[in-house]
């Protein structure tokens, strides 16, 4: 699967072109694929009211997923529920 890029404004450097970055990607390729998944509980922290913002990209897999979705510099860890 691919996804759009722009230039980034300071660097240059291509990056990715959605308003969630790697995070809503990676969410939009597993429904693309037909997997079950949840948000992490980290996010689901942060979502009721936590001040502690999750730094990586994480989900919780409902079924068996054995791919890897990531970008040179960002990784979807797929947790097991």
């Amino acid at each position: 699967m691919h996804a759009k890029a722009r230039p980034n404004r300071i660097t240059g450097q291509p990056m990715l072109a959605a308003p969630g970055g790697f995070t809503q990607i990676a969410t939009a390729a597993l429904n693309r694929l037909g997997v079950q998944w949840a948000p992490s509980d980290a996010v689901t922290a942060y979502q009721s009211g936590s001040t502690q913002i999750p730094a990586n990209a994480a989900v919780t897999v409902q079924q068996r997923f054995n791919r890897k979705i990531g970008t040179d510099k960002f990784q979807l860890q797929a947790l097991s529920s």
